[in-house]
């Protein structure tokens, strides 16, 4: 054993200053997020720093997950370490420097440490968990849909996940590739869900495009072009209360949770500076109607309170935050190294994520070919469309409602303008500037 030991010390101990670099976004005891976004960005450039130096001393990263028993119970720990390429090995290694570490920080861990290294931990890696990372510089992933909950996002990745030169990878249990970097919640990916990215296999999820694609057509382009969806709150607090601190990064006294998805973004836009970005736009009223009824579908209460009262609706003024996409987009591009250009950005109106014509651009834009879309045999979907209008503006026609509908007119009637001017610049289809202004003069029966 001790034999054993010296060998394996020997062979780790140049490598000693690669080991131990936290490797997921901290935590409390009560499982919130700690730290300030400084420290979370020297955390991962330390993080990609050892990893890239471990790849080029022949070694592979692994994040080393284990609970081991302690005086005080139970103790966890994940961290990132630089081991051997034989998993066998890896395991043994991992199990020698963990002892290593309990013993040197704590005397009352002498017990753990002789119950970790026993022969058959360094033999088989019995009780040590090991994942292996990758760097999302590794992923093939080519196109992203990016946008907000309740806008069309559903609908566009199901459409054009049935293009055959078009493959949509899906990492969430019950939507579409909805939670893709909340599939890890460290500063690293896991190189199992890089393998996953570049499989071919078809998605067994159900109503996933890959269960009614037919056989290949042969068409003369590019090889497959892998994407996926990402869908959160990109909800900056804007002057007026709406909104929360979700992704506004400038913001000193944001808590951690709110920089949490603009600063995964960030990082997978560094590492695939060339990602190509489709975004789905919606009318802001119907937006608000639409997910003010998927919170709360038993109690609309933002149907019924007047939000000149911030503090008795506060979730009703986060709803306007999300729906004010113009500045979210602003966000979003920012968060990407080359900014957008029309070569990486492409925007669709909310009723064009089923529409031929406007898939058709995409599939182009994307770097597909365009004719897939134009078969006139093609049956498209539009996923989550609500039934009997419910999310329509007209809903706002309600007598009882006149207030709230005056009012929602006057928060949004700027940000029509922000998102045509967005529009004009990145549209896939002509005229879609034009469209949305038009949403903007809509009235009830009894206005005309």
């Amino acid at each position: 054993m001790a034999s054993l030991l010296d060998q394996m010390l020997a062979t780790l101990e140049p490598l000693k200053d690669l080991q131990w670099a936290a490797i997921g976004f901290p935590k409390d005891l009560q499982g919130a997020y700690t730290g300030t976004l400084g420290e979370w960005r020297f955390m991962e450039e330390t993080v990609h720093e050892r990893f890239h130096r471990c790849r080029s001393q022949g070694r592979l990263y692994y994040e080393l997950a284990s609970e081991l028993p302690g005086p005080a119970g139970p103790r966890s720990m994940a961290s990132a370490l630089c081991l051997s390429k034989r998993l066998l090995l890896a395991r043994a290694e991992a199990a020698l420097l963990l002892g290593l570490m309990l013993a040197q920080n704590a005397p009352e861990a002498d017990a753990d440490l002789a119950a970790a290294l026993t022969p058959e931990m360094l033999s088989n890696g019995t009780g040590l968990m090991l994942t292996r990372l990758a760097t999302f510089a590794d992923f093939r992933l080519d196109w992203l849909v990016l946008g907000a909950a309740k806008c069309g996002t559903t609908s566009l990745q199901y459409n054009l996940g049935l293009h055959p030169q078009l493959r949509l990878k899906s990492t969430h249990s019950a939507t579409f590739s909805h939670a893709f970097l909340y599939s890890s919640s460290r500063f690293l990916p896991a190189q199992h869900l890089q393998r996953e990215f570049f499989s071919r296999r078809p998605c067994e999820l159900k109503g996933h495009p890959d269960q009614r694609k037919g056989s290949p057509r042969e068409l003369a382009a590019p090889a497959e072009l892998v994407g996926c969806s990402l869908v959160a709150d990109l909800t900056p607090l804007y002057e007026d209360g709406t909104g929360d601190l979700l992704s506004n990064l400038s913001v000193p006294e944001a808590r951690p949770e709110h920089f949490l998805f603009p600063f995964l973004l960030s990082s997978l836009l560094r590492n695939k500076p060339h990602l190509k970005l489709l975004y789905a736009v919606r009318d802001p009223l119907e937006c608000f109607l639409s997910l003010s009824s998927w919170r709360q579908a038993q109690n609309p209460w933002c149907f019924q309170e007047d939000l000149g009262d911030q503090g008795s609706a506060w979730q009703c003024w986060q709803n306007v935050g999300h729906c004010r996409l113009s500045q979210a987009l602003d966000l979003a591009c920012s968060l990407g190294p080359m900014g957008c250009t029309r070569q990486n950005l492409g925007l669709l109106l909310v009723g064009q994520t089923s529409e031929k014509r406007a898939l058709a651009s995409a599939a182009e834009f994307l770097g597909a070919e365009r004719s897939f879309f134009e078969d006139p045999s093609l049956v498209l979907h539009s996923w989550n469309r609500a039934k009997k209008g419910r999310h329509d503006r007209q809903a706002l026609c309600r007598p009882e409602l006149t207030a709230l509908r005056e009012f929602l007119r006057r928060l949004f009637r700027t940000e029509y303008t922000k998102l045509a001017e967005r529009l004009s610049r990145f549209e896939l289809l002509k005229g879609s500037a034009e469209e949305l202004l038009e949403m903007e003069n809509w009235k009830c029966p009894d206005e005309t």
